[in-house]
């Protein structure tokens, strides 16, 4: 009896270890693919092919207009914030002096806010335009944010979505709706999680402006993503092995012995789990494929 219970004990471990390595998988692709939108793409275009935009600079802000003593203590809140919680990033500080600043932010009625962000598309609440040099390095911002037609709680929201954009997260993601850059209008008071950690990927010292995805994937030891991201022939790695490990699970291998290479028996597993799943099937285990494999609604052989 005792040892019957010994094994199930182990059995249960190990199972629940799976579990843990499952959803570490899957959450770490979903990052990774939000890492991409919001700092490989700008919102309203891109130029220059995809590539990473950050400071290397000290960031001096001045900020003017129709400000309240809210928006002023919220600025210096979020700034105090970023210098603390954001590792690597530049100083961030104030100036009282606009011809200092390399970051200006201006609360103006929202006709007028074209006159303080140079790209201003016409109906934005918030918006912030930023240009780079020659390195690809953040050298200067503008953020103007809708002062006649926001509450408070807006105007708060919006300086912290505008700044964050304007230190390199250029694009705002359709999933997260509690993320500050989430594209559906939000009132978030505050950063999430995930904001932060954007923002300390951003400005880990293993990546350098001017990266591409594919490049950075590389510095971060993620491997290659080859063109569209996912794991395909030829990947390698622990996420290979994470993914063979669960499609033994649910009766895709006969076997648990395998190693931690996409071959190209691995890709037909991948078709035919993306089949049954009612998923595109392209042999590729990219974030939405992943996301599937290790939920308790995939589908088993």
């Amino acid at each position: 009896m005792k040892k019957s219970f010994a094994v199930i004990l182990v059995v249960m471990i190990m199972l629940s270890g799976f579990s843990v390595a499952a959803a570490q998988t899957a959450e770490e692709a979903h990052f990774r693919e939000v890492f991409q939108a919001a700092a490989f793409s700008t919102e309203y275009g891109d130029s220059e092919g995809g590539k990473l935009h950050r400071w290397s600079s000290p960031i001096v802000i001045w900020a003017g207009g129709e400000m309240t003593r809210e928006d002023e203590e919220g600025l210096d809140l979020f700034i105090g914030q970023l210098n603390t919680r954001v590792g690597g990033l530049p100083p961030v500080y104030r100036t009282g002096f606009r011809e200092e600043a390399n970051v200006t932010v201006v609360y103006a009625p929202l006709e007028r806010l074209n006159e303080h962000s140079k790209f201003y598309v016409e109906g934005n609440w918030g918006f912030f335009s930023f240009w780079w040099n020659a390195l690809q390095e953040i050298s200067r911002a503008e953020i103007a944010i809708a002062s006649d037609v926001t509450s408070q709680e807006e105007r708060n929201h919006l300086l912290m979505e505008e700044l964050t954009g304007s230190l390199g997260l250029t694009n705002d993601i359709d999933s997260d709706p509690d993320s500050i850059i989430h594209q559906g209008w939000t009132t978030t008071q505050e950063l999430s999680d995930l904001d932060w950690r954007l923002l300390n990927q951003l400005y880990d010292d293993r990546l350098a402006p001017g990266m591409t995805f594919e490049k950075a994937s590389l510095a971060l030891g993620w491997g290659n993503p080859s063109s569209n991201n996912g794991l395909r022939v030829g990947s390698s790695g622990q996420e290979v092995l994470n993914m063979k490990q669960r499609f033994y699970e649910l009766g895709y291998f006969r076997t648990n012995q395998f190693n931690n290479r996409f071959t190209d028996n691995t890709e037909e597993t991948v078709r035919l789990f993306e089949k049954n799943n009612g998923l595109p099937v392209d042999g590729v285990a990219d974030a939405q494929m992943l996301s599937v494999l290790f939920s308790d609604d995939a589908v088993k052989k």
